[in-house]
């Protein structure tokens, strides 16, 4: 199943597994608000791929097949910090949701 990775502008720490472009997902109104602004980090077939850092593949699979999205909620680490510092939290170059 391909699997689509968004990460939120506002909330570094919040990452999105979606089915499908964010565009087409309807998401509930209070996550959306969560995430705000988000930027496509990376596609992958999840039956291609082998052991996810953040999620469990099994979990991931069975979410997005059952409703086209997993949310993943965690403290940001250095990587997503420097990602910050280098292009903004503030979606100034980011696309997506908002």
């Amino acid at each position: 199943m391909k699997c689509i990775v968004y990460r939120s502008l506002s909330h570094p720490g919040a990452w999105l597994y979606s089915a499908k472009p964010i565009g087409e997902l309807h998401l509930p109104d209070e996550l959306a608000k969560l995430l705000g602004r988000t930027r496509e980090i990376m596609a992958f077939d999840t039956k291609k791929v082998g052991r996810l850092v953040q999620v469990d593949r099994d979990v991931l699979a069975q979410a997005l097949a059952s409703r086209g999205y997993h949310l993943c909620l965690r403290e940001p680490d250095e990587v997503e910090k420097m990602l910050d510092e280098k292009f903004g939290g503030t979606g100034k170059r980011g696309a997506g949701h908002s």
